[in-house]
């Protein structure tokens, strides 16, 4: 079994049945979390901010710090 953690503005995706995925610090920020027991694959957003316009540079360097960037990310 495996710890993963999530960071702020991170995205991580368990494809080992026993990975347990982990994020702190949530605060005024949201999680959103997947999981398709069909393939056992889950993944955990932390994400800041709703929307990438309020800043294109950081939304290209940090797509996981948005919902419209971070969401659709592969």
């Amino acid at each position: 079994m495996s710890d993963v953690i999530v960071g702020i503005s991170d995205l991580k995706i368990g494809d080992n049945p026993g990975d347990v995925l982990i994020t702190y610090a949530l605060g005024s920020c949201i999680c959103v979390a997947i999981y398709d027991p069909k393939v056992k694959v889950g993944g955990l957003l932390h994400f800041m901010l709703p929307d990438s316009n309020l800043d294109a540079v950081k939304a290209k360097a940090a797509p996981a710090m948005f919902a419209d960037t971070g969401i659709p990310r592969p």
